[in-house]
């Protein structure tokens, strides 16, 4: 829940573009490598209970970053961003698979990197994409009920009432 709401989707909007107009604030890109490598650039506790609570951490961290990469509700910009992290962690678990004796880490590790590898190697879907809003029901903005009347009555009303003969 707290790392959900971190990368929430018009937020992380908000923090992608809010750097343009303050260079003081983080961009998505710091906060994205901040929680990515407080979750994956520490050692694994000696503690079993720690460790699998990192694990935890880890597998929340990834399906976040996953659902807001696929997400046709999300700037692109923030779609790309998160893309570029997943490919980055993706790398990192090419290389880091985890110690032969740390069996669950070492699996754990095996099934987000198969994991992210299905993610890259992913179909293309054409219709995948930012969905057209519906049109609401009701008049246009800015058309007030007068004038629909009169557009209404005016549609009734015969053209040839107003020629004059002479």
């Amino acid at each position: 829940m707290v790392l959900s709401s971190i990368i929430q989707p018009e937020r992380a909007a908000r923090i992608a573009y809010q750097q343009d107009f303050d260079a003081t604030m983080p961009d998505l890109k710091e906060v994205l490598e901040v929680v990515s490598s407080t979750a994956w650039g520490r050692s694994v506790p000696r503690d079993a209970y720690d460790a699998e609570l990192q694990r935890i951490v880890q597998q929340v961290w990834i399906d976040e970053l996953i659902a807001l990469s696929t997400s046709t509700g999300t700037a692109p910009a923030v779609r790309g961003m998160a893309t570029q992290k997943l490919l980055e962690i993706r790398g990192w678990l090419h290389e880091n698979p985890g110690l032969e004796h740390n069996i669950r880490t070492v699996a754990h590790r095996g099934f987000v990197l198969d994991l992210l590898d299905r993610y890259v190697a992913r179909d293309y879907r054409p219709g995948e994409g930012a969905e057209t809003p519906r049109v609401p029901p009701g008049s246009p903005i800015g058309t007030t009920g007068r004038e629909r009347a009169r557009d209404a009555f005016l549609a009734d009303v015969p053209l040839d009432w107003c020629q004059t003969t002479w």
